[in-house]
């Protein structure tokens, strides 16, 4: 069996008609997630881009996992979203909702959950490719042994 661990925003779908609606980064520090309530609550309407670096789903052994910064509150709107553009993944990995780590360390803890075998099984070897927007998560998941290229839609990222 082979995996392909896969980003959402700004690698497959096109959020950048909704990247205004985050919210400046309060100096006074309030709660950062309502930076990103209004951007994630539209994500269900982003249209598709990049599905050429999907793994073709009629290969049997080839799986998607999707590993995602999003908070799981959200994922409601991430599987209407998959629905509507005939992706089925093997599974879905989100942040907390409270966790407000940088996604870089929580993309980490994800691989590792993955790696664990007390909780996915999935072997190192098995994963042919990780595909996300920001260089910094790429790089990570290059010095975990994990291939890994950069892919996005647009210059700006929602810097969660």
């Amino acid at each position: 069996m082979k995996y392909q661990l896969i980003d959402i925003d700004n690698c497959i779908s096109d959020d950048t008609w909704r990247r205004h609606l985050i919210l400046p980064r309060p100096e006074d520090g309030s709660n950062p997630p309502s930076r990103f309530h209004e951007y994630h609550c539209k994500a269900h309407w982003d249209a598709i881009r990049n599905k050429e670096h999907l793994r073709d789903d009629l290969a049997k052994d080839s799986h998607l996992i999707i590993v995602t910064a999003r908070p799981i509150q959200y994922r409601p709107w991430l599987d209407i979203w998959l629905r509507k553009h005939a992706l089925y993944p093997m599974h879905i990995l989100m942040r907390n909702n409270h966790d407000c780590r940088p996604s870089v360390l929580v993309k980490r803890d994800m691989v590792s959950w993955l790696l664990d075998p007390n909780m996915y099984a999935v072997e190192k070897e098995q994963i042919t490719e990780a595909i996300d927007d920001r260089l910094d998560i790429v790089e990570m998941y290059r010095s975990l042994g994990i291939p890994a290229k950069l892919v996005k839609i647009g210059e700006h990222h929602a810097d969660a």
